[in-house]
């Protein structure tokens, strides 16, 4: 194809058809960059093709973190839920004089889980690869790109007040140990089972151990909103990545 364009130019210069070579030599530039731009033009479209599916790995993998967050949060709102209901039925035991048969189960759990607080929330692996690669931008949408940064810090500060609450109990158990002790059946063994032990009476004229499980109260009502929060944005996120997959679809 090159040689037969040189051949015309040559026939050209040699018949001094000087105004026709003209207007060859401009259309042959003009058929070069036609073809540039065909050439980039494919490229561009063979990129924006590979970045089309590697955002859909991106949102794929993004979608099966956020099932394994969710998972872990419902896991965290039932357990302080649990937490919660059960310092009530203690407080309120213990206010009334009255522990009756069917409230027994929840009085002995709590006093073995009192100073249990949630701190396992599962973080996204895709979305801090993404970060590390600098490919943040492959994800479209904009929203979804700010708010998992905004999820990772609401998910470190439930953390680190749950850290907190915990690490107080540990250190403040004053309340509890002058009226429980603690038996442990098949000790070492998956069967192990911790019973309290632990003088009820004695327990409903302490007032500072009642104020004390309802401080606590406050403290698991607060982080179980916390938690309930955190699920709704997880949620939000979940129903915009399917928005964003079923585009790419």
């Amino acid at each position: 194809m090159i040689k037969f364009f040189r051949r015309i130019r040559q026939n050209l210069i040699m018949e001094n058809k000087t105004g026709k070579y003209l207007k060859y030599a401009i259309g042959e530039i003009v058929l070069v960059m036609i073809g540039i731009l065909l050439a980039l033009q494919v490229n561009n479209w063979n990129e924006q093709r590979k970045a089309k599916i590697k955002s859909y790995g991106y949102l794929q993998r993004l979608s099966e973190d956020i099932e394994i967050i969710l998972e872990d949060v419902d896991n965290s709102i039932k357990g302080t839920g649990k937490n919660l209901n059960n310092s009530i039925i203690v407080k309120n035991a213990l206010e009334t004089k009255v522990l009756s048969d069917s409230n027994q189960k929840y009085f002995d759990q709590y006093l073995n889980e009192y100073h249990q607080y949630y701190m396992t929330l599962s973080n996204s692996h895709t979305y801090n690869e993404m970060i590390s690669a600098g490919e943040l931008n492959l994800i479209e949408n904009r929203w979804i790109r700010d708010v998992f940064s905004n999820l990772f810090e609401y998910r470190d500060f439930i953390m680190e007040v749950n850290r907190s609450y915990h690490d107080s109990e540990i250190l403040k158990t004053d309340e509890f140990q002058k009226h429980v002790r603690y038996e442990i059946k098949y000790p070492g063994t998956d069967s192990s089972l911790v019973i309290p032990s632990y003088h009820f009476e004695s327990m409903t004229t302490d007032a500072s151990l009642i104020n004390k499980i309802s401080r606590q109260s406050l403290a698991w009502n607060g982080i179980l909103k916390m938690f309930k929060g955190y699920n709704s944005l997880v949620l939000q996120i979940k129903d915009s990545i399917n928005t964003e997959l079923k585009k790419i679809e």
